[in-house]
């Protein structure tokens, strides 16, 4: 699946980083797997209850490296105790996005002041996350396009604020969604340009 010696020295380094931290590494066989317990499909996801890092093999080298480069940079959140991860901990619900993942799948009801609340931590986690994909992308030396990578990481983070207006998951994030998001991970993510909410409405 990886021809990059670079690619392979990064998985090596994930691989070697979750053994040592008692984590768990699976990558899965489709484009999409499915996050446990709430059956939403994702390209991956870091768990720190069940202490697993998943990731699919997506549908290119690029596509997978983009996936893991981005989870993983969620485990170094984890084994750092960085501050927007931490924030993102709920005494209740165990963090803040599976209170949203309840809400969306009406298990749980919350107020409109909550999901804006939830919305805001999870924004500032990801984009964190995002941030620190990008360094690792550069001291790897990864086969990964940066201005697709950042672009695609845009519009993601626009779509928790999509959700947190529709009480929708699944945005699909194409050519057009992308353009409109922009290539910038120095920007808050607070608010919705209208310019983006159309692309991801028309789609």
């Amino acid at each position: 699946m990886l021809s990059s010696r670079s690619a392979k020295r990064f998985l090596k380094h994930v691989r070697q980083t979750c053994k040592k931290h008692g984590v768990s590494f699976k990558i899965g066989r489709g484009k999409l797997i499915r996050m446990r317990p709430y059956g939403f499909m994702v390209a991956g996801y870091f768990d720190e209850d069940e202490k697993v890092l998943v990731c699919s093999k997506g549908t290119s080298q690029e596509s997978f490296l983009s996936i893991l480069v981005h989870e993983f940079a969620h485990l170094l959140q984890w084994i750092e105790n960085e501050k927007t991860y931490c924030l993102c901990s709920h005494v209740k619900y165990g963090n803040v996005q599976n209170a949203i993942c309840m809400w969306i799948s009406n298990e749980l009801t919350i107020k409109d002041s909550l999901v804006r609340s939830y919305t805001k931590k999870m924004i500032a986690c990801e984009l964190n996350a995002e941030r620190r994909a990008v360094k690792l992308i550069k001291q790897f030396n990864l086969p990964i396009n940066l201005d697709e990578y950042s672009s695609s990481a845009s519009a993601g983070l626009f779509t928790h604020l999509m959700t947190a207006k529709t009480k929708q998951w699944d945005f699909k994030i194409g050519i057009k969604q992308k353009m409109a998001s922009g290539t910038s991970l120095r920007r808050s993510f607070k608010t919705l340009p209208k310019s983006v909410e159309t692309t991801f409405s028309e789609a």
